[in-house]
C-alpha cells in the first residue's frame, strides 16, 4: 500500500514550503486528495525539479495519473484517523496555552 502524507509533512520531507508543493499541484505535477500527497509521486517530482535548470516554465512531465479507488480508500482511513487524533491534540494544546498562561512555560 502507498505512503500518504499532509502536505506540511510533504513540504517538510522534501525541504521546501508548502506554497511550493501546491505550486507543484496546480502545475499538474502532483495530484493532491482531500490534503494528501502520494509519498512517491512527491519524491519523483522533487528529483524531477532539482534536476532542472532554472525556473520550470512548462510541464515537461506527464500529468499526474488519476488516483485508484483503493488509493482514495486508502487516504481517507488516513484522513480519518488524523482526524480522530483531533481532539487529543486540542486537549494537548489546551493545557499547554493554560500551563503558560499560569506561568508554568510550558512543562509538564
Amino acid at each position: 500500500m502507498k505512503s500518504w502524507m499532509t502536505v506540511e509533512d510533504a513540504a517538510k520531507r522534501v525541504g521546501k514550503s508548502t506554497d511550493t508543493i501546491y505550486r507543484w499541484a496546480r502545475g499538474g505535477h502532483i495530484r493532491i486528495l482531500n490534503g494528501l500527497i502520494p509519498e512517491a509521486q512527491l519524491l519523483k517530482t522533487e528529483k524531477m525539479m532539482r534536476q532542472r535548470k532554472g525556473r520550470p516554465r512548462a510541464l515537461e512531465s506527464e500529468p499526474a495519473k488519476p488516483i485508484t479507488e483503493l488509493e482514495e480508500r486508502a487516504m481517507l482511513i488516513y484522513a480519518r484517523r488524523l482526524w480522530d487524533q483531533l481532539p487529543e491534540l486540542e486537549r494537548a494544546r489546551l493545557r499547554l496555552a493554560a500551563s503558560i498562561a499560569i506561568g508554568g512555560g510550558g512543562e509538564s
